[in-house]
């Protein structure tokens, strides 16, 4: 008997939904330059907005990439899609901080001098 339930619950709860990796920020990539001589911005801090563990340091080209965060979690159909955070903040010394939207398209992001 007691079996019978746990099976008809476990098929019940998997027609309902089920646990999948649920992205929690965009996957971001792109470039920062400079906003005067156009040159690639080296070792500056790129961070998600409110996602301190999603961020990146530019390369010597001044590209940088961070992944997508993911959590597991239970979805139940029909999933209404929620934004994603896409907002970036670039800091680096020397330089005015910047908060620019970003997303998985290879972007340029300018960054002024103080």
């Amino acid at each position: 008997m007691i079996v019978k339930a746990v099976l008809l619950l476990t098929v019940a709860a998997s027609l309902c939904g089920c646990v999948l990796p649920i992205p929690a920020t965009l996957h971001c990539r792109g470039y920062v330059l400079d906003a005067k001589t156009r040159k690639p911005v080296v070792g500056a801090h790129v961070t998600i907005q409110n996602h301190p563990n999603a961020t990146a340091m530019t390369a010597s080209d001044g590209y940088f990439d961070i992944p997508a965060e993911t959590h597991w979690g239970f979805i139940m159909p029909p999933a209404e899609p929620v934004g994603l955070p896409d907002t970036v903040v670039v800091t680096k010394a020397e330089y005015r901080s910047k908060t620019a939207h970003s997303s998985y398209e290879k972007h340029e992001i300018l960054l002024e001098r103080q």
